[in-house]
């Protein structure tokens, strides 16, 4: 798909973090970027930070320093599935991989695979969530 139908279908948005610029202004994301993009945001955010969307985030604080039990792999696979659902209309779930690190002990290795709503793209993200060390999802 060209760059124009992208951003047709999938929208743009300011660029994160924000950056400012004298002659084009505030700088923008489209398309296949602006979701991925959003999705990093939803992940880094947990709910009540928001002024006017105290709902939305990821929540993925509410796991620091658990015992890291089949339990809990369960427990993070619904709420990121929960938050992609909810916060997220233009990302499907289609998959969610957590997998212990085989080099650290208290980190988890995420892997969450999308389908882009109007597209038949399937873009895959992953990142971290260290359990013991008390820092939450970083999608990479």
């Amino acid at each position: 798909m060209s760059n124009d139908i992208l951003t047709a279908t999938l929208g743009q948005c300011w660029a994160f973090p924000p950056r400012f610029a004298p002659d084009t202004g505030v700088s923008l994301t489209a398309g296949v970027e602006a979701v991925m993009q959003s999705l990093r945001v939803l992940f880094m955010t947990e709910p009540g930070e928001r002024i006017m969307r105290e709902g939305y985030g990821g929540g993925m604080h509410d796991f620091i320093f658990e015992n890291i039990t089949d339990e809990l792999l369960a427990n993070i696979h619904n709420r990121i599935e929960e938050s992609i659902l909810r916060h997220e209309p233009r990302a499907l779930l289609k998959d969610v991989i957590i997998q212990p690190d085989k080099q650290e002990a208290s980190r988890l290795r995420v892997q969450i695979t999308v389908y882009l709503s109007g597209t038949d793209l399937v873009e895959t993200v992953d990142g971290t969530l260290n359990i013991h060390d008390g820092q939450t999802l970083r999608l990479l």
